[in-house]
């Protein structure tokens, strides 16, 4: 009785190690997916508008700050500063959805979509234009001004764009 014993014991106890290991390393994804990355890039991007291969100018883009990732969410968090050309982004937080997509704001006035992929490595802003009525903003895929970054010449803009902006739509409108 006594060996029968021995056997159970040892068995939960195996059992018991078993359960702990896993606790430990689900804890340690846990934190580690979630833990805050600093970000600080500052590099060149490209401005240019679909459609127009003659118009592109080049952009430096800042952007500093803490990215955040949320487990049971489909968004992201940063908190920082996004500067992009002369304008300054930094609201209390950005919350980038499943996209990687969130707005952008100059004093409450609405600038355009931020698209961004890998915690800012790269990233495509759609800039929007007031609505003629004054009331407003609008976009048009085939003629509106993109940012891409980091790049240096207008086709590596293009295919910045594209790769980040399938995630959303797929292939059924690359940007030219």
């Amino acid at each position: 009785m006594n060996e029968s014993y021995d056997i159970n014991l040892k068995s939960y106890t195996m059992i018991y190690r078993i359960v702990v290991i896993i606790i430990i390393v689900i804890a340690i994804f846990l934190v580690s997916y979630t833990a805050p990355i600093d970000i600080s890039y500052t590099y060149d991007g490209i401005k240019y508008q679909s459609g127009n291969y003659d118009d592109a100018e080049i952009v430096r883009i800042d952007i500093q700050g803490e990215f955040r990732r949320r487990i049971f969410s489909k968004f992201s968090e940063f908190e920082g500063v996004i500067k992009v050309g002369d304008e300054i982004f930094s609201k209390t937080t950005f919350h980038f959805n499943k996209y990687g997509m969130d707005s952008l704001r100059v004093n409450d006035e609405f600038w355009g979509m931020i698209f961004q992929s890998d915690e800012f490595e790269i990233l495509t802003i759609e800039i929007w234009e007031k609505h003629v009525s004054g009331e407003g903003h609008y976009f048009h895929s085939d003629t509106g001004w993109y940012i891409s970054a980091p790049c240096q010449t207008r086709d590596e803009a293009v295919e910045i764009s594209n790769m980040v902006l399938r995630k959303l739509q797929g292939d059924a409108h690359p940007i030219e």
